[in-house]
């Protein structure tokens, strides 16, 4: 129960520094239902809150929330690494 209620606390204050959470339930990102709640977790279609500039950390106006899948991908990669990536995908694959 201890448990719980942390994770409870701790995603109520994250919420309150959040952006809406996508009224949707789609990843605002990869456009893919986000499963709220899943069995597995950390699951690819879960909820993820990212910090869009990493380095400002979790504040108002620089988070927002997407799917894990879209944050994992975005979690160790560049812009520049990113945008390159997506220009040999839109060249590559048709």
């Amino acid at each position: 129960m201890k448990n719980l209620t942390i994770t409870l606390l701790i995603f109520c204050c994250l919420l309150l520094v959040t952006n809406e959470i996508p009224k949707d339930g789609l990843c605002p990102v990869l456009n893919m239902k986000m499963d709220w709640g899943g069995e597995r977790k950390g699951s690819r279609t879960s909820p993820s809150l990212d910090k869009i500039e990493p380095s400002l950390g979790y504040v108002k106006g620089n988070v927002m929330w997407m799917s894990q899948r879209a944050n994992s991908m975005k979690q160790d990669s560049s812009t520049e690494e990113l945008k390159s990536f997506a220009k040999w995908i839109k060249k590559t694959i048709k």
